[in-house]
């Protein structure tokens, strides 16, 4: 009669333990989901911060020829064009600070995801174990029980 309440017991801990693996599973693919969109995010945050530095390399050189030509030519158009380029220049360099800023904040939360995903692959080790353990544990006491 002790080993059929010992294999209930055991039985009742390897079902307690499937529960855990199912919650670190489930907890396992939800944090995946945020990993797969933070990763996307990121791609796209850097193909606009790239897009951002070409468009700015260019306004550079913009502003580089302008400026010769404000030296070889200081009149109003000129200066108004210096002027208006230096805004481009300066709005251009803001997006860019902007959007690595995002990249920054993706990238952190995405380290912190990634993290809790090799966390919760331990965990799901740590039940499975469990599992394991109590089912041989139950098996076990059903061969003691059947001699």
């Amino acid at each position: 009669m002790d080993t059929i309440n010992d294999s209930l017991i055991c039985l009742s801990k390897t079902q307690e333990a499937m529960i855990d693996t199912i919650d670190n599973v489930q907890q396992w693919q939800e944090n995946h989901c945020l990993v797969e969109k933070l990763a996307f995010d990121i791609v796209n945050n850097t193909d606009r911060a790239l897009k951002l530095t070409k468009d700015g390399h260019n306004l550079v050189n913009l502003l580089n020829s302008t400026c010769k030509l404000v030296l070889e030519k200081p009149n109003k158009i000129n200066l108004e064009q210096l002027s208006n380029i230096i805004e481009e220049v300066t709005a251009n360099f803001q997006a860019t600070a902007s959007v690595e800023k995002v990249s920054s904040d993706i990238a952190h939360e995405l380290e912190s995801r990634i993290a809790i995903q090799g966390k919760v692959g331990v965990d799901i080790i740590e039940t499975l174990e469990c599992v394991e353990k109590h089912l041989n544990q139950t098996v076990a006491c059903t061969e003691l029980d059947w001699i």
